[in-house]
């Protein structure tokens, strides 16, 4: 579920399919959080289960976020917005001007509008890469493959794949220790494309208006 794959040059939006669009969404991945070491460990596939419990029962504890976004790709690209989740099933991304995009989703469906194109996709919850949102609660048995988890001295960090979900790659999420705290995911595609994204000044547990996950697009001109 996607900040939309902005790693995609505007002239060839309108060529990526609804699989490439999520995934790129839910990328805010974060370049900067994972150290050389950590990264090869993901690579080895080391899980260290106490890392993969501690991360599954941080994330049940939440049942609200809002927060700043800055979303990048390999190339440098930077995008940024705001976002707000709600469980079970509730969360929006918008995108800072001139980019005007919108992802949300109150129901089964994530919906995401494109202002460029003036277009609307929309694909069921159970398809995208933002199980770890959406769920309620969270689980990594089934459908859920954790590839590594490892820790470092101030962060940790867990890799994962969905079976149903539309990509082919998986979800790298990134927590703070002391206090615990999601700070942001990275979405790699079975080709090899990243998408990070940082959490900024992201508040949780409190009250969110509903109406946020009620987006209305403009009608088309």
């Amino acid at each position: 579920m996607w900040p939309v794959a902005r790693s995609i040059g505007p002239q060839s939006r309108s060529e990526f399919a609804v699989r490439n669009l999520i995934a790129a969404i839910l990328a805010l991945p974060l370049f900067a959080l994972a150290s050389g070491a950590v990264a090869q460990d993901r690579q080895a596939g080391q899980i260290d289960q106490a890392v993969v419990d501690r991360a599954v029962n941080y994330l049940n504890s939440i049942r609200t976020l809002q927060a700043r976004f800055i979303q990048r790709d390999l190339e440098g690209h930077k995008w940024t917005g705001e976002m707000w989740m709600e469980r079970p099933g509730r969360i929006r991304f918008q995108y800072d001007p001139p980019e005007g995009d919108v992802i949300w989703s109150d129901d089964n469906l994530v919906k995401h509008y494109d202002a460029e194109l003036e277009t609307m996709t929309h694909v069921p919850q159970s398809a995208t890469p933002a199980w770890f949102l959406l769920d309620d609660p969270v689980r990594v048995t089934g459908d859920v493959e954790i590839l590594a988890a490892e820790a470092t001295a101030e962060r940790y960090f867990v890799a994962a794949a969905k079976t149903d979900a539309l990509s082919s790659g998986h979800v790298t999420l990134a927590f703070q220790k002391s206090p615990d705290r999601l700070l942001g995911w990275s979405v790699t595609e079975g080709d090899g494309t990243v998408t990070q994204v940082d959490l900024l000044d992201a508040k949780f547990d409190l009250p969110i208006d509903h109406n946020l996950f009620r987006y209305e697009p403009p009608k088309r001109r």
